[in-house]
């Protein structure tokens, strides 16, 4: 279901406009695995 302003006017009003951080079981499938874990990058957290 779209807002009104996203059906009528073609103005967007979610929060994720630019994008998002693909989550995948490596670093070529995605940037973070199933428990927020960046790949690459031992201990950050997305």
């Amino acid at each position: 279901m779209n807002a009104t302003t996203e059906v009528l006017f073609n103005m967007s009003s979610t929060a994720h406009i630019l994008g998002g951080c693909p989550m995948g079981e490596t670093n070529e499938t995605g940037v973070v695995n199933d428990k927020f874990e960046v790949h690459g990058y031992p201990n950050m957290r997305a």
